[in-house]
C-alpha cells in the first residue's frame, strides 16, 4: 500500500508577510535615499548659509580699546596718563518688562552711586523704555564699577572706558589740553598729538556655547600700543612759573596773562602757562577762554 503524500498549498500569511517584508526594506531604502541626498545638498550648497546663521548666534565680536599714550616731562614724570574706568550701561526695555521697584535696596543703591535719586533712575529707565541700550554714567573710576557689580541687577552692563589724568592740575592745563568722551584730544598738546597718542582698537572674536560660555577664540589682533611722548618741559618749573603768573595776575588785577620760560642755551622751552587756567581733571565747567591754548 502506498504512503500517501499529504501536500500542503502554501500558507496565503506567508506569502503577505514577505511582500510586507520586501515593502518595509524598499521604504526603509528610499527614506535613507532621501536623508542622503538632503545631507548631501545641505553639505554642497546650504553649507555656507547655515554656518553663517550658526555664527550668527554664536560668534561675538569684541573691540580692544587701545590705551592713550602717556605725556611726560623732561626727566620723565608723568604730565597726562590714562587711568582704566568703566561706563556703566542699562538695558531700559529689558529692565522695564520686569517692572522693578526702584525704591528696593538695590535699585535705590544704584542711584545713590550714579548721584541721582531712585525716582530719578526710575524716571530715567520709563522715558527711555523703548531702547536696548543707555548711558547711565561714563568713566566711573573702578572703585564704583565693583560696587555695581556686586549688585548683580539685571539690565545692568560695564563697558571698557578710560580717564584720562593730570598730575600738575591747572598748572599745565592750558598746555598739555584735554581728551574728549571718545579720548580724542579736545585741546593743547593732547589735540595736536592725537594721531600719535590714540590708536586704532583691536578685535576679539569669540564663539559661545549657549549658556553664554566661551568655547573658543576665533580671531585676535592686539590693539596698538601707543608710545610715550617725551615733552621738554620741566614740570617742577611749570608749576612754579604757573604759580608766579597767577600770583601777578591777581595782585595787578588783570583780566588774564600768560608765561613761557626758554633755555638760552637749547632754545628749548622749560615751561609754559596761561591764567586763568582750569582743572583738566573735571574740565566739563571751563569756558574756552580758560581751555585756549598758551
Amino acid at each position: 500500500m502506498k504512503n500517501k503524500q499529504s501536500i500542503r498549498p502554501s500558507s496565503p500569511e506567508k506569502g503577505f508577510s514577505n511582500v510586507r517584508y520586501n515593502i518595509l526594506l524598499a521604504g526603509i531604502a528610499l527614506i535613507f535615499i532621501v536623508l542622503v541626498a538632503r545631507l548631501t545638498g545641505l553639505q554642497l550648497f546650504d553649507h555656507a548659509v547655515l554656518e553663517n546663521a550658526a555664527d550668527r548666534r554664536s560668534v561675538r565680536t569684541l573691540a580692544l580699546p587701545a590705551q592713550r599714550g602717556t605725556l611726560t616731562d623732561r626727566y620723565g614724570v608723568v604730565l597726562a596718563m590714562s587711568v582704566p574706568a568703566r561706563d556703566i550701561i542699562a538695558d531700559p526695555k529689558r529692565i522695564a518688562a520686569a517692572h522693578p521697584d526702584f525704591a528696593e535696596a538695590r535699585w535705590a543703591f544704584l542711584a545713590d552711586l550714579l548721584d541721582i535719586t531712585p525716582e530719578e533712575l526710575r524716571r530715567t529707565i520709563q522715558d527711555n523704555s523703548d531702547k536696548e541700550f543707555l548711558f547711565l554714567k561714563k568713566k566711573s573710576p573702578l572703585s564704583l564699577s565693583r560696587a555695581v557689580s556686586q549688585l548683580h541687577l539685571p539690565g545692568i552692563s560695564q563697558k571698557y572706558n578710560e580717564n584720562r589724568y593730570y598730575p600738575l592740575g591747572e598748572a599745565s592745563a592750558s598746555l598739555i589740553g584735554v581728551t574728549g568722551a571718545e579720548n580724542r584730544g579736545l585741546s593743547g598738546i593732547e589735540q595736536s598729538f592725537n594721531t600719535v597718542l590714540r590708536k586704532d582698537f583691536g578685535v576679539k572674536k569669540i564663539r559661545k556655547n549657549a549658556r553664554g560660555g566661551v568655547i573658543s577664540v576665533i580671531q585676535y589682533d592686539a590693539p596698538e600700543t601707543a608710545p610715550a611722548i617725551r615733552l621738554s618741559i620741566d614740570s617742577v618749573l611749570q608749576y612754579i612759573v604757573y604759580s608766579r603768573l597767577r600770583e601777578g595776575v591777581e595782585q595787578h588785577h588783570a583780566q588774564s596773562g600768560a608765561a613761557v620760560l626758554v633755555s638760552v642755551n637749547t632754545g628749548e622751552i622749560l615751561a609754559m602757562a596761561s591764567y586763568p587756567s582750569f582743572n583738566p581733571n573735571r574740565f566739563s565747567g571751563a569756558t574756552s577762554a580758560e581751555m585756549r591754548n598758551v
